[in-house]
């Protein structure tokens, strides 16, 4: 067995405190880094499933909770399968795309939401969001000449006081530094780096996370992941079978208490959260058909696992969702029934 050193990482930060917003707002920046999209809060996934493939115009979603009707809401999309339009009970979102990208929606509720995209290719450049007219937020983002991000900003709060930038530095295409500031002030600080010896954290304001695999004879490898921050150690261990794909992940506490197993499959994940005296504290399970499409999820928390909470999700013959239900301790909560028009 071989052990090949990946790579060390050091996330040195001042004291400035990091509250809520900051933290969504450092995972919304990463997550434009790596998507190069800003798709966070479209969350219509169960909606447009099998739409693009069967000329779908519109799906009516009826909604019960505990047996009584809820409110419904109907959505409808373009001939090539993008959302065009979401009406519901009290307003109604409208879409504009071009060239597959969405670059306006308009909501006719209350505030009269106005979101504006642009675009340099395919990758999101800006987004504007108005609030009967008023500037509420906005999002810009600039490329190199590889296309990797090296500046994404955030402005948002009255008047947009509050400017978040992250910057990203590269060397030999792999991101090399990252700095996170808000309002010119830095929250946190990445240096990528890759020492034989490791890093050491030895007070609050550094985080250190080292990176290394061990290959097997056959090709299968474990990835391991070591976490030092705020003097806590947590490592991160990722099985992987000689395709690469991964069939176990575990995390541990100081090295040796196991705190999470996950075990996965071509058709099920499943996880379990351990106290450090080894008692189950949380178990989570999800199931897909062939198609990889999400079946069923089964929760339950360290309150009682005899709480179980289950989601189900049938589908139509040609892949559209047919019903998706709610339960918790067996009985039925919620259930919505999809209802599909398609163009002549």
């Amino acid at each position: 067995m071989k052990t090949i050193l990946f790579l060390a990482i050091a996330f040195p930060f001042t004291a400035l405190a990091q509250n809520s917003a900051s933290n969504y707002i450092q995972f919304y920046l990463n997550r434009v880094k790596y998507s190069k999209k800003d798709d966070v809060g479209f969350r219509y996934s169960y909606d447009t499933i099998g739409v693009k493939n069967n000329n779908i115009q519109k799906v009516d979603v009826k909604r019960s909770y505990r047996g009584k009707p809820k409110s419904n809401y109907q959505v409808l999309f373009t001939q090539t399968g993008e959302v065009s339009a979401i009406h519901r009970k009290n307003d109604s979102t409208f879409y504009t795309y071009d060239n597959g990208n969405l670059i306006e929606s308009v909501s006719t509720g209350k505030k009269g939401i106005r979101v504006e995209y642009g675009y340099n290719g395919n990758n999101i450049e800006f987004k504007e969001s108005f609030a009967k007219d008023k500037l509420l937020n906005r999002l810009v983002v600039n490329y190199n000449d590889a296309d990797d991000v090296v500046l994404s900003m955030f402005q948002t709060g009255r008047n947009l006081k509050n400017t978040y930038v992250m910057r990203y530095t590269y060397t030999d295409d792999k991101i090399s530094t990252q700095q996170f500031y808000k309002n010119n002030k830095i929250i946190k600080k990445w240096d990528f780096k890759c020492k034989p010896e490791g890093l050491e954290a030895s007070s609050k304001e550094l985080t250190n996370v080292c990176k290394y695999a061990e290959e097997s004879n056959d090709g299968s490898y474990i990835e391991y992941v070591r976490r030092v921050e705020d003097k806590k150690v947590r490592l991160f261990k990722y099985y992987y079978r000689a395709d690469s794909t991964n069939y176990r992940s575990e995390i541990y506490k100081n090295d040796s208490i196991l705190i999470m197993q996950t075990e996965i499959s071509e058709t099920e994940r499943h996880q379990t959260n351990f106290t450090d005296k080894g008692k189950v504290s949380m178990i989570y399970i999800a199931k897909f058909d062939q198609n990889h499409r999400p079946i069923e999820t089964v929760y339950a928390n360290k309150g009682n696992l005899n709480k179980v909470s289950v989601t189900t999700t049938s589908y139509n013959n040609d892949g559209t969702v047919r019903e998706k239900q709610y339960s918790y301790r067996g009985k039925m909560n919620s259930k919505y029934t999809y209802v599909y028009s398609k163009y002549l």
